[in-house]
């Protein structure tokens, strides 16, 4: 789980997907049966914060980074 506090949420989103796809790239190797989660990541934002939560239960993190994010 990541939450970052930014003047510029897009930048940061666009950062976070650059670390998933290299993270994705590194599990592929050593930790193949993680890559699911990697894969699935959530990231969500406002118009000052973006979460990243990686987890094998999908549905419970989308909640989670909603209720983060108050929507």
């Amino acid at each position: 789980v990541g939450v970052f506090k930014t003047e510029n949420p897009d930048a940061v989103a666009e950062n976070v997907n650059d670390y998933l796809k290299a993270t994705k790239e590194q599990m592929k190797n050593y930790y193949p049966d993680e890559v699911f989660k990697v894969d699935n990541a959530v990231v969500e934002s406002d118009s000052g914060r973006v979460v990243l939560i990686i987890s094998e239960d999908i549905e419970s993190a989308k909640s989670e980074a909603k209720k983060i994010l108050g929507k």
